[in-house]
């Protein structure tokens, strides 16, 4: 068996990076909670859920984005694991509560007309 000459796969991280970069990443992030958030898809939170927290064997969770944890290591760290759980905690919160929304919206439009109703019946019986 003979070896055979490879060309070495060139390191991935400045050219994805250097974008990143131009731009402030905290930038990015706070511009991603103020007009993005509502845009989150499902399954980036799916995919995000194993990094928020780990079922162990006797069903402890641990949390890996452990903000306490993280900022041992970088206070940049630990503003990005709350930043995440933040976005996910959002996320879930917007399932249950939008819907709410929306039908308070739709009673608040039919309590309109409603009363736009009662005032012609009002001003039809003077």
């Amino acid at each position: 068996m003979s070896k055979y000459s490879r060309d070495f796969i060139e390191d991935s991280y400045a050219t994805h990076t250097s974008k990143l970069l131009q731009q402030p990443l905290l930038q990015m992030l706070l511009n991603f909670s103020k007009d993005e958030k509502d845009n989150i898809n499902p399954e980036t939170i799916e995919f995000l859920e194993p990094y928020l927290s780990l079922e162990t064997e006797d069903e402890v969770p641990v949390l890996l984005f452990d903000p306490d944890l993280a900022s041992k290591t970088s206070a940049a760290l630990k503003g990005l694991t709350t930043w995440a759980k933040a976005m996910s905690d959002y996320h879930k919160a917007s399932k249950i509560v939008n819907p709410k929304l929306r039908l308070v919206e739709q009673k608040k439009n039919a309590l309109e007309k409603a009363q736009a109703e009662l005032d012609d019946a009002k001003e039809e019986l003077r």
